[in-house]
């Protein structure tokens, strides 16, 4: 299928549930910790790295192309050279019913796939979430949608040496709690084959580092003290995030994350 065709057909997860009061997750519901992982190398095998890119304030000032031009984003993502990144995706490019959706525009433009991972409960005609724009076919859509929690991702054939699908996820991920159940819901894959980027609140961010960790996760996040949010990538231990660039393109803020597949 061309993407052409994606592209009147933006992927979209849409699924309603409310919030619950989150508290530390309560120690009959935790999974019991896995061995601890092994350390990857120092060395990084270039032939084993990929790259994803990610455009976001770090703010919550609502949606990001309130006040950008997606055609600037496309121009970015043209104008790549060498290895590109996997995966664009674009924090809080939220949904408007009725309206033609950021990632559509740049998708177009780009001759890309474009995709909308849900990140919190809709209100009025607006829906909250991550736009994500990529070059490559996917193998499926998953994600969960409980309690308030979020999270959508799309599998991607990794253009690396190590022959290996993952699912490239996102969330927001509020609290130690919300961590907690991506987990329980996700252990298996979040185990093997599935990675997060995604955004916490900054008061939150070290619980659910800890969180994640405690699961025998790699977790690498990025944030200020003047930043509302933390970026936060959260890997199966047979990746690594080797590094963490910003940049910004016109008025468009992102980061280049890293990933090295090491085993």
């Amino acid at each position: 299928m061309t993407p052409y065709k994606y592209f009147i057909h933006l992927s979209i997860l849409l699924c309603l549930a409310s919030c619950s009061p989150s508290d530390k997750p309560a120690d009959s519901n935790k999974p019991d910790p896995q061995p601890e992982y092994p350390t990857p190398p120092e060395q990084t095998k270039e032939a084993n790295v990929f790259i994803i890119d990610f455009f976001s304030t770090l703010e919550d000032e609502g949606n990001f192309f309130i006040s950008r031009d997606a055609g600037v984003a496309a121009d970015y993502i043209k104008a790549q050279s060498g290895k590109r990144s996997i995966v664009y995706m674009f924090d809080r490019a939220d949904y408007q019913i009725s309206e033609e959706q950021a990632a559509t525009k740049i998708a177009y433009q780009v001759s890309a796939f474009p995709y909308f991972a849900q990140s919190a409960a809709a209100k009025a005609e607006t829906i909250p979430g991550t736009a994500m724009v990529t070059r490559y076919p996917i193998s499926d859509y998953d994600g969960i949608a409980k309690e308030g929690t979020y999270l959508s991702g799309c599998t991607i054939q990794l253009p690396i040496t190590l022959t290996d699908k993952l699912c490239v996820a996102t969330s927001y991920i509020p609290d130690e709690k919300a961590a907690e159940r991506i987990f329980l819901e996700k252990k298996v894959r979040l185990l093997s084959d599935m990675m997060i980027v995604g955004t916490v609140p900054a008061e939150s961010a070290g619980a659910v580092q800890e969180y994640f960790e405690s699961m025998s996760l790699r977790v690498h996040r990025l944030g200020s003290s003047q930043t509302v949010k933390d970026l936060i990538v959260v890997l199966p231990a047979s990746y690594v995030c080797r590094n963490i660039e910003s940049g910004k393109k016109v008025n468009l803020p992102y980061y280049r994350i890293y990933i090295e597949k090491w085993m």
